[in-house]
């Protein structure tokens, strides 16, 4: 696989950045169902552990991404044996996993819990409760277009059971204080937000080139300007697909671009991309 190939992989949650970096030696299976937008399932193989199943699904849907694989472990559990201890449950390779071997991570997307103060007592209360919290882009804390990355962090000691009801009432209540703090700007600091969307909305309207990291603080503030209905002069918008399909590998792989292309090259482009995805008619060609 190209190394684009990879990073397509990564960018669509199937493969870890670690695994992307090579897979001489590994493997990995994919299924995806395009009449399902955004639910896919990747078995890694010979990675950190000899497998690891992976399920990724749209919204608030936990439950149903734990059945999808819990059904294709029993599939492999019929023809192989794990190894597994009845004091310790699954044997992994980090300590860490011991247990039920069960990870679960949400990506949400937060822009009014990011400016708030409250968002460090925020984050202790996370690790508090056995989560840990990372930006969008892992390993560290520094938050690119609003979006965190929260998992589940102890396996050994709880039931399957036990993390999925827990990672389901955290995702809740972390969607009810997003709520309340846009409540909170619209009371408190309307003017500041509407400065914010119109001046994205300015930037992405004139903008010739927008590296992906901008792409995404814009998007960000524009959707909540959408939901918080500030703004009426773009169109409807899926945020998380659309900063999926404007990462430079999607657009390398759906424009075919095959010949070296500069960074501001494939900046115009994501421009461009953006501008008729969010923009309407009148403003696209500004």
């Amino acid at each position: 696989m190209t190394k684009i190939q990879r990073e397509l992989l990564f960018e669509d949650y199937l493969i870890n950045p670690t695994m992307g970096k090579g897979l001489k030696g590994k493997g990995v299976l994919v299924k995806t169902n395009p009449a399902y937008m955004g639910k896919s399932v990747s078995i890694l193989i010979n990675h950190e552990d000899h497998l690891r199943i992976q399920c990724v699904y749209p919204g608030i849907n936990i439950m149903d991404a734990y059945n999808e694989v819990i059904f294709i472990e029993k599939q492999f559990e019929n023809a192989m044996s794990f190894a597994f201890d009845k004091e310790f449950g699954y044997l992994t390779t980090n300590p860490a996993d011991l247990g039920t071997g069960l990870k679960i991570a949400i990506t949400a997307h937060l822009p009014a819990l990011s400016i708030n103060p409250g968002i460090t007592d925020f984050i202790k209360n996370l690790t508090r409760v056995g989560c840990s919290i990372s930006g969008y882009f892992g390993g560290n804390i520094d938050v690119i277009g609003n979006l965190f990355k929260i998992f589940s962090i102890k396996a050994l000691g709880k039931s399957e059971e036990d993390i999925v009801e827990e990672m389901q009432a955290i995702c809740l209540n972390v969607i009810d204080q997003e709520k309340n703090m846009r409540d909170d700007l619209l009371v408190n600091d309307l003017l500041g937000v509407e400065d914010n969307v119109y001046r994205s909305y300015g930037l992405l309207k004139y903008a010739k080139i927008l590296s992906y990291e901008e792409s995404l603080e814009l998007l960000s503030i524009l959707r909540l300007g959408l939901d918080l209905k500030i703004i009426s002069e773009i169109k409807d918008f899926d945020f998380f697909e659309l900063i999926n399909i404007a990462s430079d590998s999607h657009i390398i792989l759906n424009y075919e671009i095959n010949e070296d292309i500069t960074d501001d090259q494939l900046d115009a482009i994501r421009a461009d991309l953006l501008r008729k995805r969010v923009l309407r008619g009148k403003d696209i060609d500004v």
